[in-house]
């Protein structure tokens, strides 16, 4: 869950308390998800799972127009190091190999 502290840190970054949040989890019941999704968009709370964060961030690396100056950054290189130099593709984006 959002601690006070991760909300406060992200309102000093942000100027704003207006913005959404988001959670990553591991494991969701997709029929939970789908009882809580339109309650939990009406206060902007967004969830998603591990792989489909990794395709998101992927197809966002994938249409990225410079990416090796994602190297600036920690994250941005874990990225390119992942994506770029290291070939990882999500699983459900693999050619099949039969």
């Amino acid at each position: 869950m959002l601690r006070q502290e991760h909300a406060e840190r992200a309102t000093a970054y942000f100027g704003t308390d207006d913005f959404d949040r988001l959670f990553i989890v591991h494991a969701l019941d997709p029929a939970v998800r789908a009882e809580l999704t339109q309650d939990l968009a009406e206060l902007r709370i967004f969830w998603m799972t591990i792989p489909e964060l990794i395709d998101d961030v992927y197809t966002w690396y994938q249409s990225h127009q410079r990416r090796a100056a994602l190297r600036r950054t920690l994250t941005g290189d874990l990225l390119h190091l992942l994506f770029g130099l290291g070939g990882l593709v999500p699983a459900d984006r693999r050619e099949s190999r039969t």
